[in-house]
């Protein structure tokens, strides 16, 4: 990897340059050999500002001179006393890796952050029991289709909401195209998100296994064991909000790093996805939360 801004640069410190040739390594160590996400913390006493030094200097190093060299999102440091809302160091994360995908190497897609982000977001369900896992399932589609440019195509084809009202050919338009290009879609959405959460029998998934642990038995329907995230609020229960998003973050990045025959993108992303904190803040903080769940 080459410096980036000259302007920028990691300080001279002694035994920097060793630090750095170890960074540079894990960035872009071969998939083959990567194990558990590594999780570097830099200390120094009387509150120095060295670290930070380090920090941005790492981070101007992976934007390279002409063109960004690793995927990276760099969180700042908050005020003393103050925490950041609910949501907020996710989004953070999830767009600055997204916008700093190197040439190439294709569109970053987290699938799973942004279904439990609706998840987690979605408002109290209220109704039947036995409807609740629909309706659920019905919000996640909704939140779906406002990134998702196939899936909102295919709903307006199908008379978009629906309104009552209009020509009778709307209304036959609407009969006929309703099933076709809203329900199916739909219910294809809702099939593809419980394979991708609930994994198989054989290889469960993050999420199979964290049901698992909390109840007993893997869940056989990811809308019915994820209504207990739901809480019309998600500032109700940070941690575990935090702890299951977090999770989905993590297992969409090494998603996004495994290669695919038929997909010439990833075979092309051979560097890490790396994180850079401006310092770890408060036990409590959901910056520092979130880095000891890493480790």
């Amino acid at each position: 990897m080459t410096a980036g801004d000259p302007h920028s640069r990691i300080p001279a410190y002694p035994g920097v340059e060793r630090f750095v040739d170890a960074f540079d390594k894990l960035v872009v160590q071969p998939r083959r050999s990567r194990s558990r996400v590594p999780v570097v913390l830099l200390s120094e006493p009387g509150g120095g500002d060295a670290g930070r030094r380090i920090v941005a200097g790492l981070r101007s190093r992976m934007r390279g001179r002409s063109e960004v060299l690793a995927p990276h999102a760099y969180i700042p440091r908050i005020p003393d006393g103050a925490d950041r809302p609910p949501l907020e160091l996710f989004e953070h994360l999830t767009l600055q890796l997204a916008e700093t995908m190197p040439p190439g190497t294709g569109e970053l897609r987290p699938h799973s952050y942004r279904l439990l982000r609706s998840v987690v977001t979605a408002p109290a369900i209220e109704g039947l029991m036995e409807r609740r896992h629909a309706e659920l399932r019905n919000h996640c589609y909704a939140e779906h289709r406002n990134w998702s440019r196939t899936a909102q195509s295919l709903w307006w084809l199908g008379g978009r909401d629906q309104a009552s009202g209009g020509t009778l050919l709307e209304l036959l338009w609407n009969f006929i195209a309703g099933p076709l290009f809203q329900r199916l879609p739909r219910a294809v959405f809702g099939w593809r998100a419980n394979r991708r959460m609930l994994g198989r029998a054989r290889s469960r998934s993050w999420y199979a296994e964290w049901v698992r642990r909390q109840h007993g038995s893997p869940p056989t329907d990811f809308f019915r064991s994820a209504l207990d995230l739901v809480h019309g609020e998600p500032a109700q229960e940070p941690e575990r909000m935090d702890r299951v998003l977090m999770h989905a973050l993590l297992a969409d990045l090494d998603q996004a790093c495994r290669a695919r025959l038929l997909n010439p993108w990833r075979r092309r992303r051979t560097s890490r996805f790396v994180l850079l904190f401006d310092e770890a803040g408060p036990a409590d903080s959901r910056s520092n939360i979130f880095m000891r769940e890493l480790r």
